[in-house]
């Protein structure tokens, strides 16, 4: 009780929050381990970041392992693009779902559930050889979303842990631990690549299945963990029932916001869709490249990028979110051209990972200015409803992607979504240019 007590007396001092704000930013500098006595949001944020790092391992295994396998039991670039549709449209439902329950009935449960049933869909991938059951779990686990070397998007649960991280960071903290997640993520992705290189050495692109059956075993407990670390996040239920019930699906108080970010984010959607999910099939089938020799890359990629995320808070700070945002999407955009007309593999590793660097760190800036210009009792619905129509998107332009593979050529997907994702950044700029968030307001 006298902790309670405590907590309110500070949240009805203006000069209290402030320096409670202050006292929980210098707690999370220190690192995830860190001395220093780390308050209970910290620690909740501590459990959020392990969690998600042993996601992004189980998640970097899958982005080499399932296209190569998938490409070498026979599935075309057609019917990998309509996986990858498929994967997108149960994906873009469980996100709608789990964005209108969240804010209502708590978001730890969403990071303890689909985990788990990833780890189901990575233990199916490892003991059968159905073409039938290898699709529909590919399909039920979003394999293919944020491939690549594996630290972007972990599936459509993200909306609950994002409004989780905006509630325990404040707004002050908010650019820091939004990078923190980013940071070990790619963590995550560093085990998974280095446990790929190894499982995958000496392997060749027509491996039999059990040459990738520890690969996927490896990735499946990866996930599991994932998921049962999380059931140690404290409950985070709604204790007021009428405020419950009278929250409706549509975040009303951010449906300007809304109305906005589905423009540039349906624009961005479309670009992802036409290369995201084939960054590892380009690879494999461009160059030759086995698993072994892309996991290569990727670990490459993870460890040169994260040092420099972990720096894009102080970078905001001083130029501001939206500056640093727009120029970091222009940079993807434009190097999506030079990667696809890449002369050999090594040339497109070195701009991959340019690319990648301007991806992840643009990423914990975009999703920290979503939810400060959010209701704050509305962020997981606005962090689900945001993405609906990029989500949508991404239902049609892999298997557009896949089609162009065959019947054009593996660059002009990768033309297409730079140009895509380049329009998309000049909306974002025309958007929210003149709206900063609110701590770079000096009247606020």
């Amino acid at each position: 009780m006298a902790r309670a007590t405590e907590f309110q007396s500070v949240s009805d001092n203006p000069d209290m929050r402030i320096a409670g704000a202050k006292a929980r930013v210098s707690g999370l500098s220190k690192g995830i381990l860190g001395a220093g006595g780390p308050s209970a949001s910290e620690r909740q944020l501590r459990i959020i970041y392990l969690a998600r790092a042993l996601v992004s391992a189980s998640r970097a295994i899958a982005a080499i392992g399932v296209p190569v396998y998938l490409a070498a039991r026979g599935f075309s670039a057609s019917k990998l693009g309509l996986i990858f549709a498929l994967g997108s449209v149960f994906s873009l439902i469980i996100s709608f779902v789990i964005g209108a329950t969240a804010d209502r009935h708590g978001r730890k449960v969403f990071l303890v559930a689909y985990p788990l049933l990833v780890a189901v869909a990575s233990f199916v991938f490892a003991f059968t050889t159905s073409d039938v059951l290898l699709a529909a779990m590919a399909i039920a686990a979003s394999f293919g979303r944020g491939a690549g070397a594996g630290a972007s998007a972990v599936g459509p649960y993200q909306p609950a842990e994002t409004a989780l991280v905006a509630d325990l960071a404040h707004a002050s903290g908010r650019s820091k631990a939004f990078s923190r997640i980013t940071q070990m993520s790619i963590l995550g992705s560093i085990a998974g690549s280095g446990v790929s290189v190894v499982a995958f050495g000496g392997l060749s692109a027509h491996g039999h299945h059990d040459s990738f059956m520890p690969a996927f075993l490896i990735a499946g407990i990866f996930v599991l963990v994932g998921g049962l670390v999380a059931l140690a996040l404290a409950d985070d239920r709604p204790a007021d029932t009428k405020c419950r019930e009278h929250k409706g699906v549509i975040p009303k108080g951010s449906i300007g916001l809304l109305g906005r970010l589905w423009i540039t984010n349906t624009l961005n959607g479309f670009a992802v869709g036409m290369f995201g999910p084939f960054v590892t099939y380009f690879l494999y089938r461009k160059f030759g490249a086995p698993p072994s020799e892309i996991a290569l890359l990727y670990l490459v990629v993870n460890l040169v990028t994260l040092g420099p995320v972990g720096r894009v808070a102080a970078l905001a700070a001083h130029f501001g979110n939206i500056r640093v945002t727009v120029a970091l999407r222009l940079i993807q955009a434009i190097l999506l051209i030079p990667f696809a007309y890449a002369p050999v593999f090594w040339a497109a590793g070195a701009i991959f990972l340019m690319r990648t660097l301007a991806q992840r760190s643009a990423l914990p800036l975009r999703q920290s200015y979503v939810q400060a210009m959010s209701d704050p009792d509305e962020r997981a619905r606005v962090a689900a409803l945001s993405n609906i129509p990029s989500q949508a998107a991404l239902v049609v332009s892999p298997a557009i992607s896949g089609y162009l593979f065959e019947v054009a050529s593996l660059e002009i997907p990768f033309f297409i979504g730079g140009i895509l994702q380049f329009v998309s950044t000049i909306f974002y700029w025309a958007f929210f240019a003149n709206s900063p968030p609110p701590e770079e307001r000096p009247d606020l």
